[in-house]
């Protein structure tokens, strides 16, 4: 990869041996450009702002403001910003508001490295990464109602099994991987879906099945 065309990452992390391990990990990948890696995110729209970054990852309880605080301005003011959350916590409630307020993924810190590295690479090509056990956990939040879905808003049989993956953390790529298609008509499927439900977004197609059980 070029350098005009590496993944630009801002890091947001109070513990400060966790902030300076990330970093070492982003510098470390030849297609990774650090930005900045930061112990809060009180000036976090100046910093975006600054530093236009692809993807930023972000400790979910920092000083100052929280990270679901950030996460919700960042995505208010620059949408395309792909935000990963880190923490150690796993339970429904953050995840849940995560997911709504626009997060691309939402990771455990116990993650291993080159896993994290693997879902920066994720969000790029469209993916929304989550560990299995968070994974797991968001599945548990989606209602079982899917011939409810498919009657109000049309999804066809193969669009409802595509937002299915989306759900579960897959890339497009990894989708076309278990349901044997190209790529390409995956993002055919996922472009339906996304004009079917007005989002534009893998975020926005995640919590548009959560809030209005589609999966």
């Amino acid at each position: 990869m070029e350098r005009n065309n590496k993944i630009k990452i801002l890091l947001y992390e109070d513990n400060p041996d966790l902030l300076y391990t990330l970093s070492q990990m982003v510098k470390s990948c030849a297609d990774f450009r650090l930005m900045g890696a930061l112990p809060d995110a009180g000036n976090i729209l100046n910093e975006v702002g600054l530093h236009r970054p692809d993807v930023i990852l972000m400790d979910i309880d920092l000083p100052v403001i929280s990270g679901k605080e950030a996460l919700k301005k960042v995505k208010q003011h620059y949408p395309d910003v792909e935000v990963i959350m880190l923490t150690v916590f796993d339970d429904n409630a953050n995840i849940f508001e995560c997911i709504l307020s626009g997060a691309s993924g939402y990771l455990l810190k116990i993650t291993p490295p080159e896993k994290i590295i693997e879902a920066i690479n994720e969000v790029k090509e469209g993916g929304a990464p989550m560990t299995p056990m968070v994974a797991k956990k968001v599945l548990q939040l989606l209602p079982k109602t899917l011939g409810e879905t498919k009657k109000s808003v049309h999804l066809t049989p193969r669009e409802v099994e595509v937002l299915t993956w989306l759900t579960k953390g897959y890339s497009y790529k990894m989708i076309a991987n278990e349901l044997q298609l190209g790529i390409e008509t995956i993002r055919f499927h996922i472009k339906a879906i996304y004009k079917k439900l007005h989002v534009n977004s893998v975020s926005g197609a995640v919590s548009k099945a959560i809030t209005d059980k589609l999966v």
